[in-house]
């Protein structure tokens, strides 16, 4: 992906349109559009005020580089739903196990 697939990506993710991103960084329509379609690049000052509009790193738009805490932050709440699903788990297996065993002794008592 270039810089100009990005550019469109996160505009599109952001769900704005070619003009919106034009009034947010100050330049007009046509010229998002040459970013896009690769006939020019932004300016350094425009790649700045884009990095924070998008909440990227200027390395994303530049290079397409994510930054490492973003990932580990990534791998961090992965692992953090991998532990809460497996351990809900873990307590229903073992409430179904205490139920079924006052469920026998129920049913001896009556016996």
């Amino acid at each position: 992906m270039n810089m100009a697939d990005r550019i469109q990506y996160l505009r599109k993710s952001k769900g704005i349109s070619q003009g919106e991103l034009a009034d947010k960084v100050g330049v007009s329509r046509q010229a998002v559009s040459k970013w896009e379609s690769e006939q020019s690049t932004p300016d350094l000052e425009k790649i700045i005020i884009m990095s924070d509009f998008f909440g990227v790193t200027t390395d994303y738009i530049l290079k397409g580089i994510e930054p490492v805490a973003d990932k580990e932050q990534k791998n961090k709440e992965l692992t953090s739903k991998v532990l809460y699903i497996s351990s809900t788990a873990f307590v229903a297996i073992g409430l179904f196990c205490a139920f079924g065993n006052w469920y026998a002794e129920q049913t001896m008592e009556a016996v």
